[in-house]
Order: structure tokens, then C-alpha cells, then sequence
């Protein structure tokens, strides 16, 4: 009797030692899941947070459409030949659809066109090229014609960089942006045509180089508008060069 009691109580502790070690087991499986989870719900964030990138990365900007709007201003006398201007040290003329300026060495031009005023925002896009001369640059000025004047350029150098400064005839007391001469893969080089396309919104000036925008919008510090748009063209001091422009053209655009 003794015997099977004691092989009864044998029995029971036995039981109760597989069924603690299921428990155990039933109790680890669960901790180790609930980490699982939370492992795999970090892993979703941080990928989360990496698909959308750094808070600082900037906006992907992209060129307005302007194909099915009629401009405001084009440059329809670009077609009729015409002699503008010559002088020993350069000519402006338009032939064949080009309006172009030759300078001798160390000349700047700056031709401001019987163009509009714009007393709204507005873009301008302007198709040229250096078509010879390794010093030479050509600009699309926005100026305000008021007293004292003010304004910026957007500058197309020889070595195919852009620069972006404040206007070289404005009055030496404003200040303005001015963001060095910059490299950008949308910039042909050589002398073929850019396609420059700015936007200015009150103070804030987009530009785009054949359809990429080559920098984030640029505040300007002064109010260009109204504004009235100009040509440039200038020769390095040790060499003669052309400039041509195919079209100008000007839309209003909305806040």
C-alpha cells in the first residue's frame, strides 16, 4: 500500500514537472514572439522614416508648362533683320531669326528692349548661346527701373556655369543675392543653346536651365516688380565673341 502510495506521489510530481516545463516553454515561446513583434515594428518605422528622407532633403522641383498658354510679350522681331546698333567696338543686330550681339574685347552690352513692364509675377524664358569666345558671358537682367535702380541677372559663363547676382548697373547702396558660379549636368556646354526659364513670385525667383531646375528658388533681398527684362552680352578682355538669342518669350503666372 505504502508502495503505491509512493509510486502514486512519484507520479504526481512527475506531472507536475512536465506540465511546469510546458508552461515554462508556453511562456518563453511568448516572450520571444512579443519581441519579434516589436523588432519587426522598429525595422517598418526606421524604413518608414528612410523611404521618406532627411527633413532637410529639398523639394524635387518642377518646370511649369507653359506650352498651351499665350505669351505675354514674344520675340517675333527676332525674325525681321534689322540693324540695332554698331559701333567700332560691337554690333546688335537680328538676322535669320538670331539676335545676336558681337563685342570686341572687353565690352558689355546691355540691351534693354522696348519690352513690357511687368507689374505682375511673371516668367521669361530665353533661349541663347555663346557661339564663340572662351571669357564671354550672356544675361537676362530683371530690373526695377526705379530711382535708385535695382535689380538681379542670371549669367551663363563660357566654362558652362551658371551665376546668379545682382544687377551690375543697379545703385551701390542695395544689397543683393548673389550665388557664385555654379556647374549643373542640364547646362550644355560649348556653343550650344540653353534654354533659360525664370519665375519670379514676388521675391522669390525660380530657374530652370532646358527644363531642370538647377537650384532651389532664390529669395532676393530687393522688390524687383513692376520689372522690365533686358539682354546682356559681354567679351573677355583678351578676345572677341558672338552672342545669339533665338526667342524671348513672357507669360503672367499665378501666385
Amino acid at each position: 500500500m505504502a508502495d503505491k502510495r509512493t509510486l502514486g506521489l512519484l507520479a504526481a510530481v512527475v506531472l507536475l514537472l512536465i506540465t511546469a516545463g510546458a508552461a515554462v516553454v508556453v511562456i518563453k515561446s511568448y516572450v520571444w514572439s512579443g519581441e519579434s513583434a516589436d523588432s519587426a515594428a522598429v525595422v517598418a518605422a526606421t524604413s518608414s522614416t528612410s523611404a521618406a528622407g532627411p527633413a532637410t532633403q529639398p523639394e524635387t522641383w518642377v518646370m511649369p508648362d507653359f506650352s498651351k498658354m499665350t505669351p505675354r510679350f514674344t520675340s517675333a522681331d527676332f525674325g525681321r533683320d534689322a540693324v540695332i546698333m554698331d559701333k567700332p567696338n560691337g554690333k546688335i543686330a537680328s538676322k535669320a531669326g538670331f539676335y545676336f550681339f558681337e563685342s570686341s574685347p572687353g565690352t558689355f552690352w546691355y540691351w534693354h528692349r522696348p519690352w513690357p513692364h511687368l507689374n505682375a509675377n511673371f516668367a521669361c524664358e530665353v533661349v541663347g548661346r555663346i557661339a564663340s569666345g572662351e571669357q564671354a558671358t550672356w544675361s537676362l537682367y530683371l530690373s526695377n527701373l526705379g530711382t535708385p535702380h535695382q535689380g538681379i541677372r542670371v549669367v551663363f559663363h563660357a566654362d558652362g556655369t551658371l551665376e546668379i547676382d545682382r544687377s551690375i548697373v543697379a545703385d551701390a547702396k542695395f544689397s543683393e543675392i548673389h550665388i557664385e558660379p555654379f556647374a549643373h549636368p542640364a547646362i550644355k556646354l560649348g556653343a550650344e543653346f540653353n534654354r533659360l526659364l525664370v519665375v519670379l513670385r514676388g521675391q522669390d525667383l525660380e530657374v530652370f536651365v532646358n527644363g531642370v531646375s538647377v537650384c532651389e528658388p532664390v529669395h532676393l533681398q530687393q522688390h524687383i516688380l513692376p520689372a522690365t527684362i533686358s539682354l546682356s552680352a559681354s567679351a573677355g578682355p583678351d578676345e572677341a565673341s558672338r552672342i545669339e538669342f533665338t526667342s524671348c518669350n513672357v507669360w503672367w503666372v499665378r501666385n
